[in-house]
């Protein structure tokens, strides 16, 4: 097969690591239904690659070691089975009893080639960012505006002011422990432009 179950589920760890700084295996599993035993096996082909980076200890996980704009679907695809055909006689290394009978070329054999070769040139054709963004830029766009927010509150906290005092003019309050903080003021202006 082409794209294997193994090579999807890759292209789902990579999804997983996506703007995380470091995910645990049990992490990556929850967010997308996938096995440990099938996710370590992914992980140590995908870290073979250098497209994410393990980190050991108790603190210890995978975090990309590429952007996603600068990953493509086939060079995940490639990290997991670098031999990918669409079909078995197209592999240099298979002897096909049928190309060359009778002194004949198999045609059906050369014009799969072409097939296989435009199927990879589709799958360079676009990074894994580029992809993401065009199929769910509403969930994108939702995801740089919450990201935003918990910056902001973030700031916030790091320089043991609230809200309050670093912004005088109009405050939204944000409910206790929402967003991993224990209590936060902040501006109704960011409040509306994470919500929009």
């Amino acid at each position: 097969m082409f794209i294997t179950r193994e090579c999807d589920y890759a292209v789902r760890v990579v999804r997983a690591l996506w703007g995380e700084s470091r995910l645990s295996v049990s992490d990556i599993c929850e967010k997308e239904a996938i096995t440990a035993p099938f996710a370590y096996k992914i992980l140590k082909k995908l870290q073979k690659a250098e497209i994410v980076k393990g980190y050991r200890g108790v603190h210890g996980g995978y975090s990309l070691n590429r952007g996603l704009d600068e990953l493509t679907l086939y060079e995940v695809y490639s990290a997991i089975d670098p031999e990918m055909f669409i079909i078995e006689c197209l592999d240099p290394k298979y002897n096909c009893v049928r190309d060359g009978q009778d002194g004949l070329p198999c045609l059906v054999h050369r014009e799969l080639l072409s097939v296989q070769d435009e199927l990879i040139s589709l799958l360079k054709r676009k990074t894994i960012q580029q992809i993401m963004e065009e199929a769910l830029p509403e969930a994108y766009s939702k995801q740089s505006s919450s990201r935003f927010l918990i910056n902001e509150m973030h700031k916030i906290m790091q320089n043991r002011i609230s809200g309050w005092e670093k912004y005088p003019h109009g405050r939204g309050k944000a409910r206790c422990g929402e967003y991993g903080v224990q209590r936060c003021y902040v501006p109704k202006s960011i409040i509306g432009r994470a919500t929009e």
